[in-house]
């Protein structure tokens, strides 16, 4: 009788399981997807669709994987059209991995929630409206939730005067145990161990249809992983490591923004403390590490300004701005709340200069206050040395040259680009909006290098008109030294022929033969 009995138990238990996995499969199979596709709909008023899915529910290490999940860019009347539309976002995969043993020793571990190869299409429309507007705005239940002004006056004159005359004294005097408390470590119930949360290679494209024009942000990779957080322990196991990188691309050229096209990479590496030691508050302390391995940007507005205010100097005529910025290293600190991106430290590797930078940018008003160094190499330094002699003798005419020592005018300009170091450095103060800045240049503090050719060739007249006087000056010198030795001579000669004359002749002779040479000369004594 009691084998008979076990028997039966047995068969039962194992029609049990059997149903119940029956019931898991068509669960999973038939229901559970159109639930949660539901589900997600209620909430963001958008239809739905997963492709596959599958649960690992009854099992120590519970798994859920959704494969293909598209939302429409718009609530649609029918069901099932999200595919033939164009998605708003587009999932290849979601992976959540979690570990329920861990639970028995007081810790909370979830091995994995990522979200891999999502695509997602952004639209700005003309109006300033976005194509996910709809999507943050609040629901109208909550609205409801807030006390009628009607209801409230209608409560407040039934009330007695005493009543009155509490309530303000409440209002007055407010309790502080009302006050939220700030959320600290003891708060906490479990340790929090998680390997890996986020996004994985990501698509973005983001249309603006007032200036036509699109952005991709490529290879999006947007990770928190190995997140240690225990209470009992801060001192040692307090962090949370974060990882990003991406490409941001321009299709084509930009119509409005701080630049005309851009390419370029960005990395950036942070170690979070979220939560104070000492005080035990959540008060997160990060080092960040942020930077942008290679790229390209042309039509930079902060450049273009740079490369206008170079050519008061004439310097664009030595070509060492060009028209595309390169880079193929460059490394920022950032610090950055809602009001503003402190740059901290920030170098940027070029092909024929280095670029330092400090300072901030504002994100209400968009602008900028920076401190921007830009630093030639030594080869770069001798090719501007070398164009610079060039561009000199050019304005200089060539007849003008043999008066000019073009090497001492080059001297001067070239030790007023020389900073103490021998270096050539042009520090710029840039502020005021992104889109159109301020720039000033701050040293060094250089004449224009026309102004300095002019002013040589002023000299250069003076110097000639010294010589002219001075060659004239010469001139009459020597005929005044030739005629005076011809009088000499004239003397001797007159003076032999009185010797042979009687007196009262020969100085009748003599005076006639002065005068006569005396009328003869080309200037009076």
């Amino acid at each position: 009788m009691i084998k008979k009995l076990l028997k039966w138990l047995v068969i039962l238990f194992i029609v049990f399981i059997l149903l119940l996995g029956l019931g898991y499969y068509i669960f999973v199979n038939w229901y559970a997807k159109d639930l949660i596709e539901s589900q997600i709909e209620k909430q963001i008023n958008r239809d739905v669709e997963i492709g596959e899915l599958s649960l690992k529910i009854f099992s120590l290490e519970p798994a859920i994987r959704i494969q293909n999940l598209v939302i429409a860019n718009e609530l649609l009347t029918e069901k099932k059209q999200t595919k033939s539309k164009d998605p708003f976002v587009k999932i290849n995969t979601i992976k959540l991995l979690l570990h329920i043993k861990p639970l028995l020793k007081g810790q909370f571990q979830l091995e994995a929630l990522l979200v891999k190869s999502p695509e997602i299409k952004i639209i700005r429309y003309a109006n300033g409206q976005f194509n996910f507007s709809d999507l943050l705005k609040s629901k109208e239940k909550s609205e409801n939730k807030a006390p009628k002004k009607s209801q409230t006056e209608k409560t407040e004159s039934v009330q007695t005067a005493p009543e009155k005359q509490k309530t303000t004294e409440n209002k007055e005097s407010p309790d502080k145990s009302d006050k939220p408390k700030q959320f600290c470590a003891d708060d906490l119930p479990v340790q929090i161990l998680i390997g890996k949360v986020g996004i994985e290679k990501a698509h973005i494209q983001v249309f603006d249809q007032e200036y036509q024009q699109i952005i991709h942000i490529n290879k999006l990779d947007v990770l928190f992983k190995n997140i240690n957080i225990n209470p009992k322990n801060l001192e040692k196991e307090n962090i949370i490591q974060f990882d990003t990188n991406m490409n941001i691309k321009t299709e084509g050229k930009l119509k409005s923004g701080w630049a005309k096209s851009f390419d370029f990479d960005i990395m950036c590496e942070a170690e979070i403390h979220p939560f104070n030691a000492k005080t035990r508050r959540l008060d997160p302390q990060a080092i960040i590490k942020t930077g942008s391995p290679s790229g390209v940007v042309s039509g930079l507005q902060v450049y273009e300004t740079i490369r206008s205010k170079l050519s008061d100097f004439k310097l664009t005529e030595l070509d060492f701005l060009k028209e595309e910025l390169r880079w193929r290293k460059g490394v920022i600190n950032l610090i950055a709340n809602q009001e503003q991106v402190q740059l901290n430290e920030g170098i940027f590797q070029l092909e024929n200069m280095a670029i330092n930078l400090d300072g901030k940018y504002l994100i209400k008003t968009k602008a900028l206050d920076i401190a921007l160094d830009i630093l030639l190499p030594d080869e770069e330094q001798q090719k501007l040395e070398r164009s610079l002699k060039s561009f000199i003798e050019k304005q200089i005419p060539y007849q003008h040259r043999r008066y000019v020592n073009i090497d001492e005018i080059n001297k001067s300009i070239l030790e007023s680009l020389v900073a103490k170091d021998g270096r050539i450095h042009l520090i710029f103060a840039i502020s005021g909006p992104a889109n159109k800045p301020d720039v000033r240049l701050l040293q060094p503090q250089l004449p224009a290098i026309d102004s300095i050719v002019t002013d040589t060739l002023k000299n250069i007249k003076s110097q000639l008109l010294d010589q002219a006087r001075k060659k004239a000056d010469e001139e009459v010198e020597r005929v005044k030294q030739k005629a005076k030795k011809e009088v000499d001579r004239v003397k001797q000669k007159a003076q032999k022929e009185l010797d042979r004359l009687p007196d009262s002749e020969g100085k009748n002779m003599l005076k006639g033969i002065k005068d006569k040479v005396l009328d003869n000369l080309p200037f009076s004594f």
